[in-house]
């Protein structure tokens, strides 16, 4: 039991990675690993992680 305790726990995230909105239970957008408040902040992010590769793709 013990080690069970020590074991690391992911944290739960609380807000929306792209708008930094509350997140409520009811209303989540599961996607690659994180939780947003809507596809379109899903959306806006996964375009601004391809936008920044593109960026430094062209320097």
């Amino acid at each position: 039991m013990a080690n069970e305790a020590a074991a690391p726990q992911e944290e739960v995230r609380k807000n929306c990675p792209a708008c930094k909105k509350a997140l409520k239970r009811s209303k989540k957008y599961y996607r690659e690993g994180d939780y947003y408040c809507n596809k379109n902040c899903w959306a806006t992010v996964k375009k601004g992680v391809t936008g920044e590769a593109d960026e430094s793709a062209a320097s």
